[in-house]
């Protein structure tokens, strides 16, 4: 039998369910924003733990070793190798038969990689390799690494929070390294962000040296100064983007997840060693366009085929560009730096601030000629999963 009130009852709650499905997702998102926070702050607060594998790093290069990258996430590799703002030397390890006696190797681990990355860590060891492995605290019973670094993350969380606990961990733990080794006389090299005039010509002159030649000498600094800076400006950081853009992120995942409604994905350019390969695994809500600022033609007809573009950026958007992919009619969130904003949103656009400037280095040391310790990839993870968790990836 018919029944009027029944179908009323559909109607009103087939109406209020996206609403109620968006404020979870908004939930989601503020709670992923909040549990961050609170890990930053919790890597500034446990600075002590940073000493003994910085000294142990720090001896192993000053007795020669290489520095090897490896473990768990090609994005993790990334970010430490070829790196603004990171040590020149630092390479990826393509199998643990490159390592020799005396090297260093830093890896890292989650619990999905656990067995595999725990097994290259006992090839590099057996090998005579100084091996420090950043990741999330192991359950009880579990086979545990000789030299673990917590990222101060639980064995339950997600990945990408894991991912987040390990770059701080790696950035805090790279500051104390070059602090050791200026204590022991010797300039850790770092390279400089390639966007900046004469960068190229510089890194091409320190570009895999591990120190300086006597060219450029950092002032020693005492155990946990060179991380509480970096780790000051990042808790900094994060709490500017949660004050001033998580509005202007609610409407971009609001946008993200109409287009996954009408099939009609958006389209994402991330650009930095880390991001591309995170957003790698989120094809359900988004294009994703590869190439940095190159292939533009394929980018702005993404952008016209999707109706939305989100550029998660490292530097100045090419004005060109900005026409082309105006002249389309799409929607354009441009996610940058916070001195790469200019004139973006003359066209209506949204323009939100990373809240690091072009450059990418926190620190500034004394007796150093660049700036380092890149704060871009915490940033982007956080807008970017912010932006995943409010569109309902």
């Amino acid at each position: 039998m018919y029944n009027p009130t029944s179908r009323r009852t559909v109607l009103r709650a087939a109406t209020f369910l996206p609403l109620l499905c968006g404020s979870v997702r908004a939930a989601d998102a503020e709670a992923f924003a909040g549990r961050v926070l609170k890990l930053a702050a919790e890597h500034r607060r446990r600075l002590g733990r940073l000493k003994a594998h910085a000294e142990r790093t720090g001896q192993a290069l000053l007795a020669g070793g290489a520095w090897w990258v490896t473990g768990a996430g090609k994005g993790w590799i990334s970010e430490l190798t070829g790196r603004a703002g990171g040590p020149a030397a630092a390479a990826p390890l393509r199998s643990a038969e490159a390592a020799r006696k005396g090297d260093v190797a830093w890896l890292s681990f989650s619990p999905e990689t656990y067995s595999a990355d725990l097994q290259t860590a006992r090839e590099l060891e057996e090998r005579g390799c100084v091996v420090t492995a950043f990741g999330p605290e192991p359950p009880g019973g579990q086979a545990a690494f000789p030299h673990a670094l917590a990222g101060l993350t639980q064995w339950s969380e997600d990945e990408r929070l894991t991912l987040m606990g390990n770059l701080l961990s790696l950035w805090s733990l790279t500051a104390e390294v070059a602090a050791c080794t200026a204590r022991n006389g010797k300039t850790l090299a770092m390279l400089q962000s390639a966007v900046l005039p004469g960068a190229s010509e510089r890194n091409a002159k320190y570009r895999k040296n591990v120190f300086h030649q006597g060219d450029i000498r950092m002032q020693p600094a005492a155990a946990g100064v060179l991380a509480r800076a970096y780790l000051d400006f990042v808790n900094s950081m994060l709490r500017a983007i949660q004050e001033r853009e998580m509005a202007k992120l609610r409407g971009v995942a609001g946008e993200i997840r109409r287009g996954v409604r009408d099939s009609r994905p958006a389209t994402l350019r991330s650009i930095g060693h880390l991001l591309p390969y995170v957003a790698e695994r989120d094809a359900r809500l988004f294009r994703i366009s590869s190439g940095g600022g190159r292939d533009r033609g394929s980018l702005v007809e993404s952008a016209r085929d999707s109706g939305y573009l989100v550029w998660l950026g490292y530097a100045q958007v090419p004005p060109d560009l900005v026409s082309a992919v105006r002249a389309t009619g799409a929607k354009t969130a441009w996610i940058v730096a916070s001195d790469a904003g200019a004139g973006l949103a003359d066209g209506g656009d949204v323009v939100i601030d990373q809240h690091w400037k072009v450059g990418d280095a926190a620190v500034q040391v004394p007796g150093y000629d660049v700036p380092v310790l890149p704060p871009s990839a915490v940033a982007q993870l956080f807008i970017y999963e912010i932006l995943v968790r409010g569109a309902g990836g």
